[in-house]
C-alpha cells in the first residue's frame, strides 16, 4: 500500500506499538513525577541511574512498579545527598501530578541492593 507521495507505508507490528506506548507512558510519568517534586537536576538522574541498575539486576523481581521504584530512589538519593523530602509530602505530590499517589517504600527491596545502592551513589 502506498501513501499520497507514492511511498510504501510502514507497517508497524502490534508489539512495537506496545513498546512505543510502554516507554512513552513511564517516560512522561517520570516527567510528571520529576516535576511535580521540583527536585535539583541532580537528584532526578541519580535516581534514574539507581533505578536502571536495580531493574537490570538480575536478583531483581519487579516487587513494585517502575514508577514506584522511582519514586523509591528518589527518596534514598535525596536522603542520600541532603535533600529534604518526606514520604508524605512525595505521595500527596505524585497524587497531583499521575492522579494516584505514591509512597516511597525503599524499606521494602533497598537491603538487598545496597551494594548496588552504594555502587551508583558513591
Amino acid at each position: 500500500m502506498a501513501n499520497e507521495g507514492g511511498k510504501p507505508e510502514q507497517v508497524i507490528g502490534k508489539s512495537q506499538i506496545v513498546k512505543q506506548t510502554y516507554e512513552t507512558h513511564v517516560d512522561d510519568g517520570k516527567r510528571k513525577i520529576a516535576a511535580s517534586l521540583e527536585l535539583p537536576l541532580k537528584v532526578i538522574v541519580l535516581a534514574e541511574l539507581l533505578q536502571n541498575e536495580v531493574q537490570k539486576h538480575p536478583h531483581w523481581d519487579c516487587r513494585r512498579t517502575p514508577h514506584a521504584l522511582f519514586v523509591d530512589c528518589i527518596y534514598i538519593v535525596s536522603k542520600k545527598v541532603g535533600v529534604k523530602v518526606t514520604s508524605r509530602g512525595i505521595a500527596t505530590k505524585t497524587k497531583e501530578a499521575l492522579g494516584i499517589g505514591t509512597q516511597p517504600r525503599p524499606r521494602e527491596w533497598s537491603s538487598q541492593f545496597q551494594e548496588l545502592i552504594t555502587k551508583v551513589l558513591g
